[in-house]
């Protein structure tokens, strides 16, 4: 499980420690090739649990932009009191209070309300920049994709030969598959862990 994040301008250090002194990068473009590293390497590891109250308005509400992946969602009651509301699948009994999620809005069958959603976030440091685990697997592979893709940028621009892409594309894999091989690991770790304090308390 991870606990520990840095922001993203940590490893902005980095590229500047490595490329010309004082160049100027564009933090949104930065901003956009982390959130894509973090897809790559599977997001959902890195991710922080989070919740939000969202109002509903003529049966739907709007999901928050920073919503990766919902979890649950309970309909906030007059009283104050929670309800479960659950995806509409096949098959599932049209009874229940239930959703569907469509371009961005969760529609329900009720008109007006609130909302408590439950779901998965990539968390931001106080300027609105991405956060990333503060592992040096991830940080390295953060910073070998970014370098890779102002590589692909350089060689398009006659900047640099192929075999210098081809060099930061590798870097980039073998970072890759070592940020996945450790949250593995440390899963492996969790699970183990888990096992022994079951067995231990197993009555």
């Amino acid at each position: 499980m991870i606990t520990n994040y840095v922001s993203i301008n940590t490893v902005i250090e980095q590229l500047n420690r490595e490329y010309i002194p004082g160049t100027h990068w564009n933090i949104e473009e930065l901003k956009e090739w982390t959130y894509e590293a973090l897809n790559k390497i599977d997001r959902r590891l890195s991710n922080i649990k989070a919740t939000d109250e969202i109002e509903i308005q003529d049966g739907k509400a709007k999901i928050p932009s920073e919503v990766e992946l919902i979890d649950k969602i309970y309909r906030i009651h007059d009283d104050g009191s929670y309800e479960e509301i659950l995806e509409l699948l096949p098959n599932r009994d049209l009874t229940i209070t239930f959703y569907i999620i469509n371009q961005g809005y969760i529609h329900v069958k009720f008109e007006s309300g609130q909302l408590l959603l439950h779901y998965l976030t990539t968390p931001v440091d106080l300027e609105g920049n991405p956060m990333i685990p503060d592992n040096v697997y991830y940080k390295s592979a953060v910073l070998a994709f970014l370098q890779y893709k102002i590589g692909r940028r350089a060689y398009w621009a006659g900047k640099i030969l192929q075999n210098q892409l081809i060099m930061l594309e590798q870097e980039w894999y073998f970072y890759n598959n070592a940020a996945k091989g450790q949250q593995r690991m440390n899963a492996m770790r969790n699970s183990k862990r888990f096992r022994k304090l079951s067995n231990r308390f197993r009555l």
